[in-house]
């Protein structure tokens, strides 16, 4: 999910009575045919960054030439989002069986989805994903900096389970907590000042092994229970599993990607051999110059 959407998020994290009533009492079978499930890792974002993409103009012959992006910059949050989204939907897959997971969530009236949803053994948790290249990541008791700099993933995390646990009592499931869980793919350093108390940040890379570690709170019956629960469309905003081409139209735009910032380090290692070059020529012509002069 766009972090754009993160303080809308976090100013309702308090579903009403109506709201948890109407989210999670049958009011259509628009889409009864379908699960949950079936939505896929960061799709409410895929269909954002495809919906930019389709009113960005194409890229002439000169800036393919140079590896300029294809993605606008209006779309390339919502690109890196899903991006995320996606590495953490994979590892996501590795859960053995007994354990359940769903991906981009519509909950709330307005709110934005949540990026997903594992139910297991081990319980109830909100694994909010979050791409940060290169950054160096610090974790303490209550905040998660990037590159220093507090970010806004705990209220996130904590607004989004908060949501889901008071929508799950609402229907009779109660005893646990629901467990906010914030996933980071592809940062340079993590590093935990403290153990944080209201939250969980792992390396989306070896989530599916923390998780798997985590002490039995819910018997096999129970995660049925609250699975079948969550898999209901009917029971959601809205319940729509992608079009069949979506992931397939993202992967060819991603390859793009790919492909554009490969040029692009091409013609910065080219650059640098020019570099290199010229002063290698230049010091034979240099040693000349100065050899009269100095003896």
């Amino acid at each position: 999910m766009n972090n754009a959407a993160t303080a809308t998020a976090a100013q309702s994290a308090t579903p009403s009575a109506f709201e948890s009533a109407t989210l999670f009492a049958p009011t259509d079978a628009e889409h009864s045919d379908v699960r949950m499930r079936d939505r896929i890792a960061g799709q409410d974002d895929i269909e954002e960054v495809l919906s930019h993409q389709s009113e960005t103009r194409a890229r002439g012959r000169l800036s393919r030439i140079f590896g300029i992006s294809p993605i606008s910059a209006i779309g390339m949050p919502w690109y890196n989002s899903a991006l995320g989204e996606v590495e953490v939907g994979e590892e996501l897959a590795k859960l053995p069986e007994g354990w359940f997971y769903f991906h981009a969530l519509p909950i709330g009236l307005k709110s934005p989805d949540i990026d997903h949803v594992v139910v297991g053994p081990g319980g109830v948790f909100v694994i909010t994903s979050r791409r940060h290249r290169g950054r160096k990541i610090t974790v303490d008791r209550s905040d998660v900096l990037v590159n220093r700099e507090v970010s806004q993933h705990v209220s996130r995390a904590v607004a989004d389970s908060l949501r889901l646990e008071k929508m799950l009592a609402f229907n009779g499931f109660t005893g646990f907590a629901v467990r906010p869980v914030i996933a980071v793919v592809e940062a340079r350093e993590i590093t935990y000042k403290e153990h944080p108390t209201r939250f969980d940040l792992r390396d989306g890379h070896s989530l599916a092994s923390w998780l798997r570690k985590r002490p039995e709170l819910l018997s096999p019956a129970k995660v049925a229970e609250i699975v079948a629960k969550l898999d209901e469309p009917v029971r959601w905003r809205k319940g729509i599993v992608p079009e069949a081409t979506l992931l397939n139209d993202f992967e060819q735009l991603r390859a793009e990607v790919e492909r554009a910032a490969n040029v692009q380090r091409i013609w910065v290692l080219s650059g640098l051999a020019a570099a290199v070059g010229v002063v290698a020529l230049s010091i034979p012509t240099l040693a000349g110059i100065l050899a009269p002069i100095f003896g």
